[in-house]
C-alpha cells in the first residue's frame, strides 16, 4: 500500500465526520434547548459558512422563535476587539505595548512595579476586579462613566506583582477602554464604531448603551430554583470595553474574515496577539492578547466565552484550517464552553470523547460545599446546585464551573480543562485538589483548604 493512500484510508473517518457533522450540532442544540430559551450556531471556514441554524425563543413569553438574524449580547468576546484596538494605535506608533499605563492615565495610582499595556492585555497586572458582585452588584444598573469605574478599583492594593501570574480581570480591559479614549479622544465605542465594526460592514453589530434601541436582541434568560425567568438588565455602561458589544453570528463571521485577511491589523501583529504571553518566571500562560490559546483536537486555537446578564457567546478560530466556531445563547444556564468546543471537534472531523457523569448521594455534595483558601485575598466558592456542584471565586457567582462527578470525589467540568478532587482527611477536614493540565508541560495543582461551610445553594 502506497504512502498516500494509506494517508487517504487514515483521514476518511474524519473527512467523512467534517461532512456528516451539522445533524450532530443540530441535536446538540435541541438538546440543551428544550425549557424554551434560544441558541443559534455558525460554523465557516475560510469565511465561507457551512453550517447557520437556530433554535428555542428569542422571547419565551411571546413564543417568538430564534433566527440566525437575531441579536445577542456577547460580553467578554469583546476583549479582543479592545486588544485589536490597542495593537492598531501600536502599528500606528500612537502607543508601545511596554509603556506604563501612568503614562496615559496618570491619575492611576503608582503601584510598586510598573503595570504596562501588555499587563492589562494578557490579564497578568494584578489590579483586583472591578465586577465584584459582593461589593457592588447593586450599582449595576445604573450608568457609571469610565472614570467612575476605575474609582472602585485604583486604589486598591495589587492581588500579585504584574507579570507574576494570569489572573483573569475585566478590570483590565476598563483600563484599556480608558487608554483608547485618553490617545484617540474619541470615546471607545465612537471608536470601535469608526475602525472595525463599521468600517468592515458589521452593520448588526452595535455598542450602544441602551439595549431599548437595539431591535432584534433576544431576552436574556437565566434559571432559578430551577425555573428559567428573565435575567436582571445591568446598565451596559458597566460592561464598557470589557464586554459592551451586542452581534450576531453572521457580523462574527464577518470580524474573523476580516482580521485573518490581515485587513485590520498585519498578520504579524495579529501572529503575536495569538501567542502565549510569558510570565517573569518564564513560564508561558495559554492567553494572548484578549484570546485564550491551547491545542486542540491537534490544531493550535485561539477562543473566547462571554457570560453576560442572561447572554452566554464562545467562539473559536483554528488558524491551520481558518474553521471558526460561533454559538449564543439567551440564558446563562448551559454549559456552554462545552457545547462550544463539541461544534468545533465535530467540524474538525474529531469529535469529544466524553466523560461519564455518575450522581452522587446528596450528603456527600453537601460535604463537599464550602469556602476554600486559595491566597491570601481570593476564595474558591463550591455550592450544591441540584445534582451537582457549582464553584466560583468568590465576587464572581455568574462566572463560575458545573462541577460534575466522574468517581466519588473526582468531578470535572464541561466549562474548564481541569480535574476537581474533594480529598477528605480526618475530623472531616477537606482540601480541594484543583488539578490543571498544560500542554507538553507539567500540570498546575492547587491544593486548597476548607475553612468553611458554604451559605445555601446556587
Amino acid at each position: 500500500m502506497n504512502r498516500t493512500l494509506a494517508l487517504i484510508i487514515a483521514l476518511l473517518p474524519f473527512w467523512i465526520m467534517s461532512q456528516r457533522y451539522p445533524p450532530l450540532v443540530d441535536s446538540l442544540l435541541k438538546e440543551y434547548t428544550q425549557e424554551g430559551f434560544g441558541m443559534v450556531a455558525l460554523v465557516s471556514k475560510n469565511g465561507v459558512i457551512e453550517y447557520k441554524n437556530a433554535f428555542g425563543n428569542a422571547n419565551i413569553e411571546l413564543d417568538a422563535q430564534l433566527s440566525p438574524k437575531n441579536k445577542f449580547q456577547i460580553g467578554s468576546i469583546t476583549k479582543q476587539f479592545t486588544a485589536v484596538l490597542i495593537l492598531k494605535l501600536e502599528e500606528e506608533g500612537k502607543l508601545q505595548l511596554t509603556d506604563s499605563i501612568q503614562k496615559y492615565i496618570p491619575e492611576f495610582p503608582n503601584k510598586s512595579n510598573s503595570i504596562t499595556i501588555e499587563h492589562l492585555l494578557t490579564h497578568t497586572s494584578g489590579i483586583p476586579e472591578y465586577f465584584d458582585w459582593d461589593k457592588h452588584h447593586e450599582k449595576w444598573d445604573q450608568f457609571y462613566s469610565p472614570s467612575a469605574l476605575m474609582e472602585l478599583i485604583k486604589d486598591e492594593p495589587l492581588d500579585f506583582d504584574p507579570g507574576d501570574a494570569f489572573e483573569y480581570c475585566n478590570s483590565n480591559y476598563l483600563l484599556l477602554g480608558i487608554l483608547i479614549e485618553r490617545i484617540t479622544g474619541d470615546s471607545y465605542n465612537d471608536f470601535l464604531h469608526e475602525e472595525i465594526i463599521d468600517k468592515i460592514g458589521m452593520n448588526h453589530s452595535s455598542a450602544k448603551y441602551s439595549l431599548y434601541q437595539i431591535d432584534s436582541l433576544a431576552l436574556g434568560y437565566t434559571r432559578s430554583n430551577g425555573q428559567i425567568e428573565l435575567a436582571d438588565i445591568e446598565h451596559r455602561s458597566w460592561a464598557y470595553s470589557a464586554g459592551n458589544i451586542i452581534s450576531t453570528v453572521d457580523d462574527i463571521n464577518i470580524w474573523y474574515t476580516h482580521l485573518f485577511d490581515g485587513e485590520i491589523i498585519s498578520q504579524s501583529t495579529l501572529e503575536r496577539a495569538l501567542t502565549p504571553f510569558t510570565l517573569n518566571n518564564g513560564d508561558s500562560i495559554e492567553y494572548g492578547y484578549g484570546w485564550y490559546l491551547e491545542r486542540f483536537q491537534g490544531a493550535k486555537m485561539a477562543y473566547h466565552g462571554g457570560v453576560i446578564n442572561g447572554f452566554y457567546s464562545y467562539v473559536s478560530f483554528v488558524p491551520k484550517t481558518k474553521t471558526l466556531t460561533v454559538s449564543l445563547a439567551n440564558c446563562e444556564c448551559i454549559p456552554f464552553n462545552y457545547i462550544g468546543r463539541k461544534i468545533t471537534a465535530y467540524a474538525l472531523g474529531k469529535p469529544l470523547i466524553e466523560k461519564k457523569i455518575i450522581e452522587l448521594d446528596s450528603n456527600l455534595l453537601e460535604m463537599y460545599s464550602g469556602i476554600y483558601k486559595v491566597d491570601k485575598t481570593r476564595n474558591f466558592i463550591v455550592k450544591k446546585k441540584e445534582k451537582h456542584l457549582y464553584g466560583f471565586f468568590e465576587g464572581l457567582p455568574d462566572e463560575g464551573y458545573n462541577l460534575y462527578a466522574s468517581q466519588d470525589g473526582i468531578f470535572f467540568s464541561h466549562d474548564i480543562d481541569s480535574e476537581f478532587e474533594f480529598i477528605v482527611k480526618k475530623y472531616r477536614k477537606i482540601k480541594l485538589q484543583i488539578t490543571i493540565p498544560q500542554q507538553n508541560k507539567t500540570p498546575i495543582i492547587r491544593l486548597l483548604s476548607k475553612i468553611k461551610s458554604a451559605p445555601g445553594s446556587r
